[in-house]
């Protein structure tokens, strides 16, 4: 079992959750409730200032791609960002060229 950094002062964590169908388009940043930022993930821990702290973790946890919910009091994956429509990624590359 491994150690999760927890930093409460960087929540609420968000992924994309979607894309806005204006022009130009952007994405949509949706909140996750209860979650704090994992900021940091180590074998042994070592002395933070407050108020970051230290929580148990599993091997698979890695930093930044999950979060820790304080109400579950556990470290979970973040949702995967959803990647903007096929038809938006043509008009950027088109807008390059």
């Amino acid at each position: 079992m491994k150690n999760a950094l927890i930093d409460p002062n960087a929540s609420p964590i968000t992924y994309i959750s979607g894309w806005t169908k204006t022009d130009p388009t952007e994405p949509i940043f949706t909140p996750i409730e209860y979650s704090y930022r994992v900021c940091e993930v180590q074998n042994q821990i070592f002395e933070v200032a407050l108020p970051l702290f230290w929580t148990d973790c599993e091997d698979d946890v890695v930093a930044d791609l999950w979060y820790y919910d304080f109400k579950l009091k556990k470290c979970i994956k973040k949702p995967d960002n959803i990647e903007p429509p096929p038809e938006l990624i043509l008009n950027v590359t088109e807008t390059i060229s």
